[in-house]
């Protein structure tokens, strides 16, 4: 799941109309019910959370405006492209937060596209990245249903639940699915009243594999290296029905970073990439006590070059390297800063500009794909 931004509540419902926050609450908490709100401003729903003392409808709010509110903030060009691709009409002057709460009101299948498509760029979970070749992809119902029942009976044979949800969107140029699912159950003491209870819950949690077509590489974003594993097994033996995929040697290999130790890497960036600098990198130097370092620095070539250390990187074994690109793009420059761990895992997909990083990546042999 993200990881939610601050949520400015005075802001979030000052910048929508009080008819369209009127039709949230009634979509919510049912339209034929007395709402005990007269007036939807900022005071008159302060007031009402403050003092409604149902947990449930306090965290129902809450969870919502904060999840509308990452749209509004984090992919502002991705709540865009819903409305396009919905085709969704929308007053010029409307604010972002006025955008995402009508998709959100009056077309879920379109802030269903949105938020999966913002969980995938912002999830906190890693990306793993895997060579899955797929000819002639056709994702049709009947795969995704036994898609989805393979899975779900996977889940429910880890005691975290039969419960899942699987939606997808299958593109021209890749095919997204989303799966939510449940965890172990966990416990917590509450009160209840003048009581103390124990309650017990099941987490939910959001997985996602984006399968770009013309690349033939599967994306996952999950938790666990089980759930991957289970992920790549369903996906070639189901819905592109040729298991041998799974089981190909170079299926997890998409980075390295031999070029970091061989020299071949280039540190002088391009006409976009001003410069680029090594900040951090995890480092085993083998021998029978396998010695692992971690260098971090301004800058770690230029500490290594000065020999006071003693150590370089031609003579371990780099497990991980955290690089700092300072990029001049539509006339400003921007500092990105990302993480690689061979074979095939980066939060590189979080940033911006990513497309540029990835063809220098792959022109100085770190992106093997």
């Amino acid at each position: 799941m993200p990881r939610h931004r601050s949520l400015n509540l005075k802001k979030f419902i000052d910048s929508v109309p009080q008819s369209l926050l009127k039709e949230y609450f009634q979509k919510r908490f049912g339209e034929n019910k007395q709402l005990p709100l007269s007036r939807f401003d900022y005071e008159t729903i302060l007031e009402f959370i403050d003092s409604n003392k149902n947990e449930e409808v306090i965290g129902i709010i809450q969870n919502d405006f904060k999840h509308i509110n990452d749209l509004c903030e984090k992919v502002y060009n991705i709540l865009i492209q819903a409305i396009d691709k919905y085709a969704i009409l929308t007053p010029r002057e409307s604010k972002r937060e006025e955008l995402a709460l009508n998709l959100f009101v009056h077309h879920p299948e379109a802030y269903d596209y949105a938020y999966d498509h913002y969980c995938f760029f912002n999830s906190t979970s890693n990306l793993s990245q895997h060579n899955i070749e797929a000819l002639n992809f056709d994702l049709t119902t009947d795969k995704l249903e036994r898609f989805k029942a393979e899975i779900s009976s996977y889940y429910e044979g880890l005691a975290k639940g039969r419960e899942c949800i699987i939606r997808h969107y299958n593109e021209d140029d890749q095919t997204t699915i989303v799966i939510m699912h449940g965890s172990y159950k966990r416990s917590m003491v509450v009160w209840e009243g003048d009581e103390i209870e124990t309650k017990f819950f099941r987490p939910a949690n959001e997985d996602i594999l984006r399968f770009d077509k013309s690349t033939s590489i599967l994306s996952i974003k999950t938790r666990y290296a089980n759930d991957r594993t289970k992920y790549i097994d369903a996906f070639t033996s189901i819905l592109i029905e040729d298991k041998t995929q799974a089981e190909r040697e170079d299926r997890d290999a998409t980075f390295t970073l031999i070029p970091l130790q061989d020299g071949t890497f280039s540190y002088e960036g391009n006409e976009n990439i001003l410069s680029v600098v090594l900040v951090e990198a995890k480092v085993n130097y083998g021998g029978l006590t396998c010695p692992e370092i971690t260098l971090k620095s301004k800058n770690i070539i230029e500490t290594l070059e000065d020999g006071q250390l003693g150590i370089g990187l031609q003579k371990g074994h780099i497990i991980k390297a955290k690089f700092k690109f300072r990029l001049k793009v539509d006339g400003r420059e921007r500092n990105i800063s990302f993480v690689i761990q061979p074979p095939n895992f980066t939060d590189l997909n979080k940033k911006k500009y990513t497309d540029i990083i990835e063809a220098y990546l792959k022109e100085n042999g770190i992106k093997l794909i």
